[in-house]
């Protein structure tokens, strides 16, 4: 079976483009199958449950633009990835770009880019769970493909598919929606350069630090403990990131790693030579025997099909790996909310510090001013009278 020749975006509304641009084959499906064109489909981190309707920015009445307005509409709004083209515009080599769809408005833009907009917004919200978007390709992908890695038409996909959900998982979050340079991002009128420039000076630290008292104090060690960390009460925040997280280490790195297209082809293969095996056994059979036989092989033949539409990596493997991706990012901010709070208590014990110095020297001075207060009210004893005056 070749998984080479197919496109499955071709079904998807034509667009224009720059003359320097074309089509990738970017998916290995047969043209019988269709792909799930939504993969927002898939509930929020977290989960708001099973019976929750999916959860919108709250709506507000001052909008900074159109976009903003379109966001906090109300609507079910969701954000696409509508096409992925290879162009070379603006660059010396080829590249591949994302064409996003939001209402009315189309932009494109590049991993690079995406990957830029959560920098900075990891920047700019340092304590937000930021959406994670796909991972890199490796070193190991590089030197098998070279120069055919960027093309790679199974991984043009998987980043189409989970760059969409990105894209509409800061879309529906609270806060996230809200940011200007996220509305800039999606409108395909601004050039993402200013943009970019933008959240760059919004992010930059300011170029004279404060000095002396107002001077931040140093940073935690990593291994620094929070004060009675033995025994949290209630309400109080973690001490640590419990010893169970550097476990996600190695289910992260095993969940990540993208399946071979080999070992997909071989598993379809065999599910599909099974279900005829088990089809063609209960024609030799009769009654109950041969119907229970026959449904076991169109139960092997539908997990053929699954296989073959990729189904076990779009609704399985790609919402595995995100939610591994969840746990690294939230692992992180446990770490920086232990150092921030860590941090806190050297702050207020060198600010204790400094009060109980303050007390000192104000005793001291007390003590100073009531000793120059009493010398001051010593009268002078007159001096005797000399031997000279008493001769006169």
């Amino acid at each position: 079976m070749d998984f080479e020749d197919e496109n499955p975006f071709t079904s998807d509304p034509p667009l224009s483009s720059a003359s320097s641009t074309s089509h990738v084959n970017v998916s290995p499906p047969p043209p019988a199958t269709n792909l799930p064109s939504s993969p927002t489909s898939r509930p929020p981190f977290p989960s708001p449950g099973s019976n929750a309707a999916p959860r919108q920015p709250a709506q507000k009445s001052d909008y900074c633009c159109f976009r903003d307005q379109w966001l906090h509409s109300g609507e079910d709004v969701e954000i696409l990835i509508i096409d992925a083209v290879k162009t070379s515009e603006n660059a010396t080599s080829p590249y591949i770009t994302y064409l996003i769809r939001a209402g009315n408005a189309t932009a494109r833009h590049r991993y690079s880019e995406f990957e830029a907009l959560r920098v900075s917004l990891t920047q700019l919200y340092p304590t937000l769970i930021i959406p994670p978007i796909p991972s890199k390709q490796t070193l190991g992908d590089y030197a098998i493909k070279q120069g055919k890695a960027k093309e790679d038409a199974a991984m043009i996909a998987r980043r189409r598919r989970m760059l969409q959900t990105f894209l509409n998982r800061i879309a529906r979050h609270p806060i996230l929606a809200n940011e200007h340079v996220f509305h800039r991002f999606l409108d395909g009128d601004v050039s993402w350069v200013h943009g970019d420039h933008t959240l760059a000076a919004a992010v930059e630290p300011p170029e004279e630090p404060p000095q002396g008292a107002r001077a931040q104090p140093d940073g935690p060690e990593r291994v620094a403990r929070i004060r009675g960390a033995a025994e949290p009460e209630r309400g109080a925040p973690a001490a640590a990131p419990r010893p169970a997280l550097p476990r996600l280490g190695g289910v992260h790195e095993q969940v990540c790693e993208p399946p071979r297209r080999a070992d997909g082809e071989e598993y379809a293969q065999d599910h599909m030579d099974l279900g005829a095996a088990w089809n063609g056994f209960s024609l030799n059979e009769h009654g109950e025997l041969s119907a229970a036989i026959e449904r076991t092989g169109q139960a092997i033949d539908a997990t053929y099909m699954s296989t073959t539409r990729l189904d076990l990596e779009q609704n399985w493997q790609e919402p595995l790996h995100e939610y591994t991706q969840f746990a690294g990012i939230i692992k992180k901010l446990l770490m920086y909310r232990h150092q921030k709070h860590v941090q806190l208590e050297m702050t207020q014990d060198a600010l204790e510090a400094r009060r109980e110095a303050l007390g000192e020297l104000e005793k001291s001075e007390r003590e100073a001013r009531r000793l120059e207060e009493a010398v001051g009210n010593i009268e002078p004893k007159p001096a005797p009278p000399s031997n000279e005056t008493k001769g006169a």
